[in-house]
């Protein structure tokens, strides 16, 4: 993956996690809002805080000299945020 491609994963889950947070919003006004959603949105948040804190310096040689996480464990919080939202 290229540190490119990477930025473009993490803006559309952003984009994702906002229209959720406006659904969530639109639950409260309606007086509609669901628990489960606001835990989703919890969980979202804590992910995208984990991938907008990554260091792309370490996406092109998969290793861990400028980040503690792991570059698989980036992807596995990618691929679930992607998949399960």
């Amino acid at each position: 993956m290229t540190v490119e491609c990477y930025q473009k994963k993490v803006w559309s889950l952003q984009c994702k996690y906002s229209e959720l947070a406006e659904k969530y919003l639109n639950g409260l006004l309606l007086g509609t809002a669901s628990s489960k959603l606001l835990e989703c949105l919890k969980t979202f948040k804590r992910g995208l805080s984990v991938l907008n804190r990554y260091d792309t310096r370490d996406v092109v040689a998969q290793t861990t000299d400028y980040n503690v996480v792991t570059y698989a464990t980036i992807l596995s919080i990618l691929e679930t945020l992607t998949n399960k939202y």
